[in-house]
């Protein structure tokens, strides 16, 4: 995994404060133009650095509180893209899977929430809204027969 230079990590850091200023302030297209500033910064290959793993998960995770599934999703075919060289204990997996679970696509989610649940030993689940895991333990509650 390659290393940004201190004055890039730097500079996108203090864009994904701001970020998440506006965000906390309701002022949600400012912050996805900030997000979208910070990643623009990370220099090609892109997925070659972590931090834009980072930035993508940040993205993610905004549109799904706002409950934007269909902008969730489309950024969500990043996720393996630019975390293709992180070391990760299951992190990419959750991501995804919440995104189909949001999706109300529970098969598909299941498996994702499967393989996040065994590469963590169910670690990556803490925190998390625990209908997650309950998808993991009773499927047969989500799932289309």
């Amino acid at each position: 995994m390659a290393i940004l230079q201190k004055e890039i990590q730097n500079q996108i850091d203090k864009i994904i404060d701001e970020a998440y200023n506006e965000f906390s302030k309701n002022n949600h297209e400012k912050s996805f133009l900030k997000l979208s500033q910070a990643l623009e910064l990370i220099p090609e290959p892109k997925e070659d650095f972590g931090e834009s793993f980072n930035v993508i998960k940040y993205i993610i995770e905004d549109y799904l509180t706002l409950k934007d599934i269909q902008n969730a999703k489309l950024w969500s075919n990043k996720i393996f893209v630019y975390g293709k060289n992180r070391v990760d204990g299951g992190e990419k997996e959750l991501l995804m899977g919440k995104v189909l679970f949001e999706s109300e696509e529970y098969d598909s989610a299941l498996e994702y929430f499967s393989v996040a649940f065994k590469k963590s030993s169910g670690r990556e689940f803490e925190g998390e809204d625990p209908k997650y895991l309950e998808l993991i333990k009773n499927s047969k509650n989500f799932l289309k027969k």
